[in-house]
């Protein structure tokens, strides 16, 4: 995906990484084939972790959550019904389909008993907020 990006920024432009989550699973992670992009386009690409932030978790919470409250800021929920829904559902997460945050919802079949109830709803959650208001 940073090969295309590269060849559609404009001159002088920035890129900020993080995440990366569609290289976590590769047994041979994809390589950069533009970089001369970043010559031609004198580009800057700059990787950075929220844990660089720490120190700013406060201000933000109060910054969103205001956001939150005047409808600004809103969360989007992206519900796979089924556990036939789940394979395909999850795979679209790593290659840029979905939402980052995904969840799935499924009913657990009657022979499992050693949980408690005969039918118990399970929700999965791929990838946890950050943020919980």
């Amino acid at each position: 995906m940073l090969d295309e990006v590269l060849l559609h920024m404009n001159l002088y432009g920035r890129i900020a990484v993080s995440g990366m989550i569609s290289q976590y699973n590769l047994k041979k992670p994809d390589g950069i084939h533009n970089l001369f992009c970043l010559i031609s386009k004198r580009l800057r690409i700059e990787g950075f972790s929220e844990f660089d932030f720490r120190h700013k978790v406060s201000e933000y919470l109060e910054f969103a959550i205001q956001l939150i409250r005047e409808k600004k800021l809103l969360f989007v929920e992206d519900i796979a019904e089924g556990l036939e829904n789940a394979a395909s559902a999850f795979v679209g997460i790593y290659h840029g389909r979905k939402l980052e945050s995904r969840l799935f919802k499924f009913q657990l079949s009657e022979n499992l008993k050693n949980l408690g109830e005969n039918k118990k709803n399970i929700v999965f959650q791929s990838n946890m907020l950050r943020m919980l208001v």
